[in-house]
C-alpha cells in the first residue's frame, strides 16, 4: 500500500476530521472504537505526523487482535460462557487456545480434513444441528438410526450409535479424553487415522439416508 505523502490513505487521514459533522461519516464511530480499545489519541491527527501510518497501523492491529483474543476467552472459556448447551460444545471438547489447528496442514487429504473441520464446527447434517436450525427442542433432536431414543449429537454418533459399530472395530477406540489429547498433542498418525474414523462414519450415514434406513437391525 502507497503510504506517501500524496497517497489516497494520507488525504483520507488529513480530510477525516472534516467529515466529522457529515451525517455518513465514519470518523464518529472510528473514534468511539478507538477510545473502546484505549487508543483515543490515535483520533488526532499530529500523531499521524509524529508516528507515521505504518506504525499507527501496526499498533490499532495488534490493539484489535488482543482485544479479540481477551474477549474470545472469556466467552469460549471463561466468565461470558453460561455452561449451558450450545452450538460450541463439541468444538470446546477439542480446542482450547486461540491458535491456528495444526491438523489443518497434517492432514493432507481434503474430503477428509474438511469432514474433520465440520465436525468440529458442528456444521453438518447430525440432528442435534439440523434441529437446532429448525428450533426443534434439543430433547426431541433424535437418532433415527438407532432404537436408543437418544439425541444425535457428536458423541453419540461418534461414540455409541450402533449403526456404525462395524467402522468403529476397524480403528483405534476412540473417547472424548482421546479427542482432547489428540488436538492438544497434534499427533499426526492419531490425526489421520481420527479423520479416517469421521469421514467413513458420515459417508455410513449418508448411505443410510439415501436408502431410508432408521431402524437399526
Amino acid at each position: 500500500m502507497n503510504l506517501d505523502d500524496d497517497s489516497l490513505l494520507c488525504a483520507a487521514k488529513d480530510n477525516f476530521p472534516r467529515l466529522a459533522n457529515s451525517l455518513n461519516s465514519l470518523y464518529q464511530p472510528t473514534c468511539n472504537l478507538l477510545k473502546y480499545i484505549g487508543m483515543q489519541y490515535l483520533s488526532n491527527t499530529k500523531v499521524y505526523t509524529k508516528l507515521g501510518l505504518k506504525k499507527v497501523g501496526r499498533k490499532l492491529s495488534l490493539s484489535l487482535e488482543n482485544r479479540y483474543q481477551q474477549y474470545w476467552y472469556k466467552w469460549f472459556m471463561g466468565s461470558l460462557y453460561d455452561g449451558q448447551t450450545s452450538k460450541t460444545d463439541f468444538l470446546r471438547l477439542v480446542k482450547s487456545s486461540f491458535n491456528y489447528e495444526q491438523y489443518l496442514d497434517i492432514i493432507k487429504n481434503r474430503e477428509r480434513r474438511i469432514c474433520l473441520t465440520k465436525l468440529r464446527l458442528s456444521n453438518h447434517l447430525l440432528n442435534i444441528e439440523v434441529g437446532r436450525r429448525h428450533r426443534v427442542e434439543r430433547k426431541d433432536r433424535i437418532c433415527t438410526f438407532c432404537t436408543e431414543k437418544v439425541v444425535e449429537d457428536e458423541n453419540h454418533f461418534l461414540f455409541s450409535c450402533v449403526r456404525y459399530n462395524m467402522i468403529r472395530i476397524r480403528f483405534p477406540v476412540f473417547t472424548r479424553t482421546h479427542l482432547t489429547e489428540i488436538f492438544i498433542k497434534n499427533d499426526g498418525n492419531s490425526l489421520k487415522l481420527l479423520s479416517n474414523f469421521v469421514y467413513e462414519l458420515f459417508e455410513k450415514r449418508k448411505e443410510c439416508v439415501a436408502v431410508s434406513i432408521y431402524i437399526c437391525p
